[in-house]
């Protein structure tokens, strides 16, 4: 069995506290830091590249709607 990695990777997000997070330091010592240490961590030992981008909800309203959907689909129900 041959096992596959992924190694580069693009995350588009609409937070920009997010963002500027995986890209800096300014909140590593606030209320969240760890949890934005752990995946700046992450991205460092397991991905060779990642690009993390900001792209208003606005601009993704198929997405967002897709999610909203999914979120209230029972997983008992054939089709949604």
């Amino acid at each position: 069995m041959q096992v596959v990695f992924i190694r580069y990777i693009v995350v588009e997000t609409d937070s920009s506290i997010l963002v500027l997070a995986l890209h800096s330091h300014a909140y590593d010592h606030s209320p969240g830091g760890s949890i934005f240490l752990d995946l700046k961590l992450l991205i460092l030992l397991e991905f060779v590249e990642v690009v993390v981008s900001f792209a208003p909800q606005t601009c993704n309203n198929t997405a967002y709607e897709l999610a909203i959907l999914g979120a209230s689909w029972d997983l008992g129900q054939a089709n949604v």
